[in-house]
């Protein structure tokens, strides 16, 4: 993992290739999402080329166990596109448990949003 601005990356072991990205914090924030002190607020994407291909588990085991290792003992929460049904799916998988929905406008696109928070481990 590399640090800019941020954001870390998230490359593969073998060549360097960019896998995918996550940021905490504000950076991850949607409009209209206020920041909890209690919580670890999670971005992420990964490269399209990467996307469907079967490297979700192992992508988001990486970022989590990073995350882990940074801000211990802290709820993480993410926010997820809610027609991403696969990504959905994902979070569930590593123990995120829905906690209601968020709209907001982005782009001037209204956007839904499924409010995913997995509990702190400590």
């Amino acid at each position: 993992m590399t640090a800019a601005g941020g954001y870390r990356a998230v490359v593969a072991a073998d060549d360097g290739r960019l896998i995918g990205f996550y940021c905490v914090g504000g950076e991850a924030l949607v409009p209209g999402v206020e920041p909890d002190d209690e919580i670890v607020d999670l971005g992420i994407g990964m490269a399209p080329v990467f996307v469907g291909n079967g490297h979700g588990t192992a992508f988001l085991h990486a970022v989590l166990d990073d995350l882990g290792r940074q801000q211990p003992a802290k709820a993480v929460r993410a926010l997820i596109q809610s027609w991403n049904v696969r990504s959905l799916s994902l979070a569930r998988g590593f123990g995120f448990l829905e906690n209601g929905t968020h709209r907001c406008v982005q782009d001037g696109e209204e956007i839904d949003y499924t409010v995913v928070v997995r509990p702190a481990h400590g």
